[in-house]
């Protein structure tokens, strides 16, 4: 049978268990924000390029946008890493959600008892010691309060 003391070391040993899991979740998921911040102003940086170069050949009367076809692509390949990399996020999280599920699935399985509650067993060693009274030593008569 566990102890208050067992029981109490199990439980903030899960709890950790669980912080340490949010925390690497927090961690990760905050690295891929940050590339996705990276992506969005690559891909800004991209089309404001793209609209400065269309000006600039339509004010010197270019009527052929090829040139910017390079500009077009990197635009492009920049929004296909933004949603790939929001796609990782997403499976990021829910494997951290799983994981923390299977974490909370296994506590429910092995209920403990609270540290405040009294088991059977601490019942019945008090209720087997009888209540001691104090005495005088050299009367052997019953202290009075």
């Amino acid at each position: 049978m566990e102890t208050k003391w067992e029981g109490m070391k199990k439980k903030v040993g899960q709890l950790f268990n669980k912080s340490k899991m949010k925390t690497e979740e927090a961690l990760q998921i905050t690295q891929l924000n940050q590339k996705l911040r990276s992506l969005r102003s690559e891909r800004e940086e991209g089309i404001r390029k793209i609209g400065e170069k269309a000006f600039s050949l339509w004010k010197e009367g270019e009527k052929d946008f090829g040139l910017l076809d390079e500009l077009f692509l990197m635009v492009e390949k920049k929004e296909t890493e933004i949603a790939r990399t929001e796609q990782e996020k997403e499976k990021v999280r829910l494997a951290f959600s799983e994981k923390i599920r299977e974490v909370e699935e296994k506590e429910a399985v092995s209920p403990e008892e609270s540290p405040e509650e009294e088991t059977d067993q601490e019942k019945k060693k008090e209720e087997k010691v009888p209540e001691q009274k104090e005495t005088e030593p050299e009367t052997g008569e019953q202290k009075k309060a």
